[in-house]
């Protein structure tokens, strides 16, 4: 619950703050357009964040440190390569703001895998054990 509450308002600030007020991050008019234009998918890019480090705190005080970094050896590759390609179609903020999107949302994925998968283990233990009594 607290990383869904965190999320909302990480996503209300972030989508009301440059839509309110974009003059409180710069005089160029242009710049704030664009930063107004991309509000949303910041604010939804934060709202996801603050789930996907949820989920990766959980692996890590539940001792999964291992598979946590296996899966950032095989995230560090992949955006790379999407930032590259990014880059090399002349990137805009609604671009790196999508793909920040794109990551955080296969992160909660890949986290909330893992931790089922350790969930189902734990189950298999816990039936072993009644079968013992």
């Amino acid at each position: 619950g607290g990383a869904l509450a965190l999320g909302l308002i990480d996503a209300a600030l972030a989508t009301a703050g440059p839509v309110l007020f974009p003059g409180a991050f710069t005089a160029d008019a242009l710049v704030a357009a664009e930063i107004r234009k991309t509000a949303p998918i910041v604010g939804a890019c934060l709202f996801v964040h603050a789930l996907s480090v949820s989920l990766e705190g959980v692996l890590f005080a539940t001792n999964d440190a291992k598979s946590v970094a296996k899966l950032y050896i095989g995230n560090a590759l992949a955006m790379g390569l999407a930032f590259s390609w990014a880059r090399a179609r002349g990137p805009t903020l609604s671009t790196v703001w999508g793909g920040f999107f794109l990551y955080n949302i296969v992160r909660c994925a890949q986290f909330s895998a893992r931790l089922a998968w350790n969930q189902r283990d734990r189950g298999a233990r816990r039936r072993r054990k009644r079968d013992v009594f």
